[in-house]
């Protein structure tokens, strides 16, 4: 499976390469639209309750850390299977995925 997506995400670079022409093109949700309404009210939620987290005496990072997560997951998704060391570097600058409530107390 890896190697399928690796094999995509290099077509994908090579089009973007010789195409001068190439864009990403953004969906832009009609105004009104249950979609653009269901998008807008999940936003504001997950921020406001990152948000109060952080406010909260003491504070609890459950959202951070669900948040840096999923930015390292997208970052090491990005990554060819044989780029063990910037796996091993993304790998160490973020939290595990793993981390439990327990060990939440480290960042404190």
């Amino acid at each position: 499976m890896e190697t399928a997506e690796g094999v995509t995400n290099m077509a994908l670079a090579h089009e973007i390469m010789v195409n001068q022409d190439f864009q990403v093109k953004r969906v832009v949700l009609p105004e009104g639209s249950l979609a653009r309404q269901v998008k807008e009210i999940m936003h504001k939620a997950f921020w406001d309750c990152l948000e109060a987290q952080l406010k909260e005496e003491p504070q609890t990072y459950g959202h951070s850390i669900k948040l840096l997560s999923g930015i390292r997951e997208t970052l090491l998704s990005f990554l060819l299977p044989g780029h063990g060391r910037r796996r091993m570097t993304l790998g160490g600058i973020f939290l595990p995925v793993g981390l439990g409530k327990g060990d939440q107390r480290v960042l404190e």
